[in-house]
């Protein structure tokens, strides 16, 4: 469920968007900023619990995409996966934030949420 709810907030943004009537691209990087990235705080907390996924890192798991479609969008993707990630981070030092935008960068690569972007 609350997966469901940290999902939401691109739904959300979408109906502001439309609200407000901002224009196409905004609401494109409001629907892709996260892709069809997992949403793994949530995923993790249910393997702790040791409820079983269906091994596909679930799409209860997964925000609803699509995976970004522009440079642009993927540079937002990055950079809110990074900053959130930072936060999270007890330090700051230079060389933990690079090892940080580094890793984020890879996985997000290998997930192939970059796959759709020139």
């Amino acid at each position: 469920m609350s997966a469901l709810v940290i999902a939401a907030h691109v739904k959300e943004g979408l109906e502001l968007a439309d609200q407000y009537k901002l224009p196409p691209v905004i609401k494109d990087g409001i629907v892709e900023h996260h892709g069809t990235t997992l949403i793994r705080f949530f995923y993790q907390r249910q393997l702790d619990l040791g409820i079983e996924g269906d091994g596909n890192q679930g799409p209860a798991f997964r925000y609803s995409g699509p995976r970004p479609q522009s440079r642009e969008t993927s540079i937002l993707m990055l950079a809110d996966s990074i900053e959130a990630a930072a936060k999270s981070l007890d330090t700051h030092e230079p060389q933990q934030l690079q090892a940080l935008v580094e890793r984020l960068i890879r996985e997000k690569i290998s997930d192939g949420q970059l796959d759709d972007s020139p």
